[in-house]
C-alpha cells in the first residue's frame, strides 16, 4: 500500500495504483480496518446507533474469535513466512536494471510480477491531429489536455484522474497502422464536426475564433523527448527554451493526401 501510495504521488498514471489498491484494502481484515480508520472516518461509521452497535458486536467476536483461533493465527504465519520466500525472486526482479514484466518465477504461478512499464523510454511517439479549410493550409493543430503536443507547454501533473482519451490516442501511436486503432476515424469525423462533446475533451477548441470550420483533416506522427539545454540548440526567437524538443517522423494518416467528411464516413461504411 505504502509502494503504491508513492506511485501515486509521481503524479501520473496514478488509475492503475488506485485499481491495485482497492482490492488489496478489500483483503485486510474488517477488524482491522475499523480500528485503524482515521477519526472522522470513524465519526462518520459510528455516526448512527444501528452502525454503532454493529461495529462493537464486530468487535467483540472478532476479539473472542482471535483469543481462540490459534490455529487460524499459525496458518497466517506460515502462509506470511512462504510468500516472503516465493517472493524473494520478485524483488530481486524489481530492483534489476532490465525488469521481466507480468512474469513468475515459481512452478505454481504463486507469486509473480505485473506492471505496464519495466522501462520508461527517454523518447516517444505521438500523433498530431491537424485540420484546414483550404487543403493548401494554413493547417491548424488540436492540443489535448495533458498529451505532449506545444513543445512549449510543461508536462501536466495529472494525478489522480485519467485522461483516457490522451492515454489511447499515444497507445494508437505505439501500435502501428490505424488498422489497429479503427476507433480514431470516427473521433476525426467528430472533430470536423465539432461535436461538443469531444471538443470538451481537448484543451481548446482550434476553430473558435474562426468563422467557417475545418473541411480537411490528417494526422502527423512525430517523435518527441525531452528538451536539453546543453545538447540541443535553441533556434526560436522566444526567452524560455522549450520542455520538449520534436521531429517529424511522417504521414500517420492517410498515407497520402487529405480526408473530408465524406471519405471519412465512407471508410466507417466500408468497415
Amino acid at each position: 500500500m505504502i509502494f503504491q501510495i508513492t506511485l501515486i504521488l509521481s503524479g501520473n498514471l496514478s488509475f492503475l495504483n488506485w485499481l491495485t489498491m482497492v482490492p488489496a484494502i478489500l483483503c485486510l481484515d474488517d477488524g482491522f480496518l475499523i480500528n485503524n480508520l482515521p477519526t472522522i472516518l470513524q465519526k462518520v461509521m459510528l455516526g448512527t446507533p444501528s452502525t454503532q452497535s454493529y461495529i462493537q458486536s464486530f468487535i467483540i467476536g472478532a476479539t473472542s474469535l482471535g483469543q481462540e483461533s490459534i490455529m487460524r493465527t499459525l496458518v497466517s504465519i506460515a502462509f506470511f513466512l512462504t510468500m516472503a520466500k516465493l517472493n524473494i525472486p520478485v524483488v530481486r526482479n524489481l530492483l534489476a536494471k532490465r525488469q521481466i514484466m507480468n512474469g513468475s518465477f515459481d512452478r505454481l504461478r504463486l507469486a509473480g510480477t505485473y506492471g505496464a512499464f519495466g522501462v520508461v523510454s527517454e523518447q516517444r511517439e505521438e500523433l498530431i491531429f491537424e485540420s484546414a479549410n483550404d487543403v493548401k493550409g494554413p493547417w491548424i493543430e488540436y492540443h489535448f489536455k495533458v498529451k505532449p503536443g506545444d513543445i512549449y507547454r510543461k508536462p501536466r501533473w495529472i494525478s489522480p484522474y485519467h485522461y483516457r482519451l490522451d492515454w489511447q490516442i499515444w497507445i494508437a501511436a505505439v501500435s502501428g497502422r490505424i488498422e489497429r486503432s479503427p476507433w480514431l476515424i470516427k473521433l476525426l469525423i467528430k472533430l470536423l464536426n465539432r461535436e461538443k462533446d469531444v471538443v470538451d475533451l481537448l484543451e481548446s477548441d482550434p476553430w473558435a475564433s474562426e468563422t467557417s470550420g475545418p473541411k480537411y483533416i490528417r494526422i502527423e506522427k512525430y517523435q518527441y523527448k525531452y528538451y536539453d539545454d546543453k545538447r540541443d540548440a535553441n533556434d526560436d526567437t522566444r526567452s524560455l527554451p522549450p520542455f520538449w524538443k520534436r521531429e517529424r517522423i511522417g504521414r500517420y494518416f492517410p498515407r497520402q493526401g487529405v480526408l473530408t467528411k465524406d471519405i471519412l464516413e465512407d471508410i466507417v461504411n466500408a468497415s
